[in-house]
């Protein structure tokens, strides 16, 4: 079987477990969105309802420029958890393949100033995302990708920032 046809059975396989996106407090399900209804363009949490929005924005990890169709990350937080999210400790982030990320809250905060994250579920324009290589290693970043706003070829992305790049996103958890 040819390496193509590996990777398109991988993704086919782990995409059928991708069908929620699943907010946690203290590890207890808050919400869970299925992703048809992400990609519906519209969300209703409670009585809150959110309309995802098109943004170009430039990936400083992977230094491309992309227009990514989502939702706004603070907006969905404060639908989901309530403002009270903003004083809890930190924000956890799964993927689908096991891959953590931990970010401090008020950290998080004080470096998006200026910056707007976007929990998107496609590219414009695409289903999906643009694959991209990582050390001979095919990702795809989907089904849900946090991306944010305003960052330039000038900006250092790295490991230790506090706005992170989630990929592959299944769970967030908010720890207080």
């Amino acid at each position: 079987m040819s390496v193509f046809k590996i990777l398109i059975c991988s993704f086919l396989f782990l995409s059928s477990f991708a069908n929620d996106l699943i907010f946690t407090k203290n590890d207890k399900v808050v919400v869970k969105i299925k992703l048809q209804d992400l990609k519906s363009g519209r969300l209703k949490i409670g009585d809150y309802y959110i309309g995802s929005l098109d943004k170009t924005l430039f990936n400083a990890w992977r230094a491309y420029e992309r227009t990514y169709r989502g939702y706004n990350f603070f907006e969905l937080l404060d639908a989901v958890y309530g403002a009270d999210w903003k004083k809890a400790k930190t924000i956890n982030f799964k993927a689908t393949d096991g891959y953590k990320q931990i970010a401090n809250i008020k950290r998080m905060l004080d470096s998006s100033k200026g910056k707007q994250g976007y929990i998107s579920y496609t590219e414009t324009g695409k289903d999906g995302f643009t694959f991209y290589k990582r050390k001979e290693k095919i990702i795809d970043p989907g089904p849900i990708y946090l991306v944010w706003s305003n960052f330039s070829g000038e900006d250092k992305a790295s490991h230790g920032d506090n706005l992170k790049w989630p990929y592959m996103l299944e769970t967030i958890n908010i720890k207080e």
